[in-house]
């Protein structure tokens, strides 16, 4: 917990793991907003995620966002 994604990063291997997402999707409201959800009446973005499989269509590959909450 005390080093974060750099840990996170060891754990998986490359391209695997990411703390956040491409400029691309920050820059974009509704994909900003597709990753943004209500929890215990607070608004929370999920940027990091875990990428399993090595294609990028959703048929061969899942993408699991995450926020760590302590």
């Amino acid at each position: 917990m005390a080093s974060g994604d750099s840990d996170a990063r060891k754990v998986f291997r490359r391209n695997e793991y990411a703390a956040k997402e491409p400029e691309t999707i920050m820059k974009n409201r509704a994909m900003r907003r597709q990753r943004t959800f209500e929890y215990q009446g607070k608004s929370i973005q999920v940027f990091r995620h875990v990428k399993i499989g090595v294609k990028d269509g959703g048929s061969e590959t899942i993408r699991v966002h995450f926020e760590w909450d302590p």
